[in-house]
């Protein structure tokens, strides 16, 4: 940034650029009476900060959309695991029904062996991932408050939910029927 009279004569300066920093409200005054400046350029760069805000907003969220189709699709592989499994102990569940079990007792161990199955799925999966983050937290010298173990217990706490939902579905069906059905079959 130097005046032009500190140019020597045989280098002047065929361009000459200049940055303001105004207030958002004099920017359309500024236009108009840089209009009549023969061959002045004006440009405007909240506009290019407003599409990069955008674009930074879009990319952040592209994680999290990641993170919930992953959600989606963990859900249903338990959903469907748990599904599988309990249709192959009908034979199981008709025989104890058949030696005396009531349905509700069949159904509550069913319940109690899919919640522990999920309490230990989630504690493997999100044990994983806290440690992984931990590692990360410590190579890239981040706070430790910036762990959310609140959104880990918060998934934990999914991976039972789902289980037991997938398990009560299931098994409610295949703990009504009646065990000779189930057993001529079998």
């Amino acid at each position: 940034y130097a005046p032009i009279a500190s140019f020597p004569e045989s280098r002047i300066p065929s361009n000459v650029s200049a940055i303001v920093d105004i207030d958002e409200d004099f920017v359309p005054e500024l236009r108009r009476e840089m209009s009549v400046v023969p061959g002045a350029f004006l440009f405007d760069t909240a506009f290019i900060t407003a599409i990069l805000n955008s674009l930074l907003g879009t990319f952040t969220a592209f994680p999290t959309l990641v993170a919930i189709l992953g959600l989606i699709v963990g859900g249903v592989v338990i959903a469907n695991s748990v599904a599988l499994t309990t249709m192959e102990r009908r034979g199981e569940i008709a025989v104890m029904k058949a030696v005396g079990l009531q349905r509700e007792r069949v159904l509550g161990m069913i319940l109690m062996e899919n919640g522990v199955l999920g309490i230990i799925g989630g504690l493997v999966g999100v044990g994983i991932g806290l440690i992984v983050l931990l590692n990360l937290v410590n190579t890239l010298e981040v706070p430790r408050s910036s762990i959310p173990i609140g959104v880990a217990l918060l998934l934990m706490g999914l991976c039972v939910v789902v289980s037991l939902v997938a398990a009560i579905t299931t098994a409610w069906n295949a703990s009504g029927e009646k065990p000779l059905n189930v057993l001529r079959y079998e």
